[in-house]
């Protein structure tokens, strides 16, 4: 399951370390992340129970859903901030480890 949520947000696979995510990547998989919701739901413990309590309609809900799945699998989700221009708007980058 960790595999399909992590292609479908655009990493390779969970082992991908080079790939960077943007928030506009995680964005896009908002609706194809809502139309697996049973499936994650079936997976039970806290992923199981966040997706049937919450649902996936945010960009915040998407990432617990990736950061949990990650640890079921021994795997974390890190984030950088890094500006985006010279008015220091941030953006945040996301990579698997």
């Amino acid at each position: 399951m960790l595999t399909q949520v992590v292609q479908l947000i655009g990493w390779k696979g969970p082992n991908d370390r080079d790939t960077i995510i943007r928030k506009e990547q995680l964005e896009e998989s908002i609706v194809r992340l809502q139309k697996m919701s049973s499936e994650l739901e079936e997976i039970g413990g806290s992923v199981g129970k966040y997706v049937h309590n919450k649902g996936i309609n945010t960009v915040r809900d998407v990432l617990v859903v990736l950061r949990r799945l990650a640890r079921l699998h021994n795997h974390a989700v890190i984030y950088k901030r890094a500006s985006k221009n010279k008015n220091n708007t941030p953006v945040y980058l996301y990579q698997l480890i």
